[in-house]
């Protein structure tokens, strides 16, 4: 929220829980980032819709709620979204979907059960019934059975102690079928736009053309749905919906000419092979080398892209497709604005300083926020030194090494690491800050 809110400094965001302590521990970062454009409120879903105040909203965001909340509170929810969701405006919602969550909603029960007998609060508790169950896996035949569920047993192991009482000790938890959750939001008005995931909106990405020719045969859009979901094994959404009907499909061209995207690392490093739902996809080497060219300038839309890039040997559904699967992979992302030009004075705003600030002094990653990207930038401390350095007055990439290199001997000083190394590490983080980031966040508004 604290990053949407940055990067989008003219809206009015409401920042609601039920959570007093995540309602403190936002207001005061809100605070030190001085983001004055976002309302906290310590409110339940309930006590929302009882406002006599609250008022109709452009956007309402509902990640890591619905599938999580007991049957009643998904009533209310659905209540504030048919009177405060504008005419036009989108919710966005994401819960656990049927059916790849199907074969793992028993480990949930059996986790639920061994938690009883565990010490302590919640999240201890979930992750000494998490280590119990592993202990059991290897001798219980349910296991042996589903290998899908072992391979999910493995990845929990990595997951927070709080993401695992959250995920598996709340006794509200539940899961659904996609078609289920866009009849109750039809039931209240909103239409089914598609998925904020974006490689969901495109069957290309997801299915061979046998699977996608056969699942369109269905005939009706609830059964093509819900196959797609199969085929998939599809095991979590974010759906968006809209508050009133969706224009009618567009060809791919027309849906995504003007929209822009840029590269968000440095664009050299963007990768000639990506990996989909589909598999793995290589593009050219021509096609790839015109492409980090015209990503170094930032932000551009499709359709300069299309300019840009089309001749004789490409044609533009071609480079649409391409540009499409490095989207999904992560490799370029969708943008708010084309550019924003930069004065050449090296200003950051009071936010972005003080994120930095925050970045180096508790050395966490944070992701600063965007203008162009309508979004967050990860940068993690490292990237976070240099940057000050060159806010302050670093005149060639030389100057921003020292402090980078000072960073990195203090850090490490009680690792086996030798100087030598780190010395060397610093230069190549400066100059890659030099060459590359900096301009790059230029490009993307986070500095001018």
């Amino acid at each position: 929220m604290l990053v949407n809110a940055g990067a989008y400094p003219h809206g009015h965001f409401i920042a609601c829980d039920i959570n007093p302590d995540h309602i403190i521990e936002a207001r005061s970062r809100a605070e030190r980032f001085a983001i004055h454009n976002v309302e906290f409120q310590q409110a339940s879903f309930e006590e929302l819709l009882a406002q006599e105040q609250l008022p109709q909203f452009d956007f309402i965001v509902l990640h890591g709620v619905y599938s999580w909340v007991a049957t009643e509170v998904r009533t209310t929810i659905r209540q504030i979204l048919a009177t405060h969701l504008k005419p036009g405006g989108l919710v966005y919602i994401s819960y656990n979907c049927k059916p790849g969550w199907s074969p793992e909603e028993p480990l949930r029960k059996l986790l639920v059960e061994l938690s009883r007998t565990e010490a302590g609060d919640s999240a201890q508790r979930a992750r000494g019934a998490l280590q119990t169950l592993n202990q059991l896996s290897s001798k219980l035949n349910y296991f042996k059975q589903h290998p899908s569920v072992i391979t999910g047993l493995n990845a929990y192991i990595h997951e927070s102690d709080n993401y695992l009482a959250h995920e598996f000790l709340n006794h509200s938890w539940q899961t659904f079928y996609s078609v289920d959750i866009a009849e109750e939001m039809n039931n209240i008005g909103l239409a089914f736009v598609g998925s904020a995931t974006l490689v969901d909106n495109h069957p290309f990405l997801l299915v061979d053309e046998a699977t996608h020719e056969a699942i369109n045969q269905l005939p009706t859009d609830r059964q093509r749905q819900l196959a797609f979901d199969f085929a998939c094994n599809r095991r979590f959404r974010r759906d968006i919906f809209i508050n009133g009907t969706v224009e009618p499909q567009k060809s791919l061209l027309e849906l995504v000419s003007h929209i822009p995207f840029a590269a968000i690392k440095d664009p050299e490093f963007i990768t000639d092979i990506v990996t989909t739902p589909r598999g793995k996809i290589s593009f050219g080497k021509s096609f790839m080398v015109e492409l980090r060219t015209l990503m170094k300038q930032g932000a551009i839309s499709f359709h300069q892209t299309l300019a840009h890039m089309g001749g004789k040997s490409r044609n533009e559904m071609e480079i649409l497709r391409n540009l499409v699967f490095l989207i999904a992979a992560g490799e370029l992302q969708v943008c708010q604005n084309v550019h924003v030009a930069g004065t050449g004075n090296r200003v950051a705003s009071p936010t972005i300083r003080k994120m930095l600030e925050f970045i180096i002094e508790t050395g966490a990653a944070l992701p600063l926020p965007s203008p162009v990207l309508g979004n967050g930038f990860p940068l993690d401390v490292v990237e976070a030194v240099a940057l000050v350095s060159w806010l302050d007055g670093a005149e060639n990439r030389e100057q921003l090494v020292s402090p980078v290199q000072q960073y990195l001997r203090q850090r490490h000083r009680a690792t086996a690491l030798r100087g030598e190394e780190l010395d060397s590490q610093g230069r190549r983080i400066g100059k890659q800050v030099w060459n590359v980031l900096v301009p790059q966040m230029v490009g993307l508004g986070i500095f001018t």
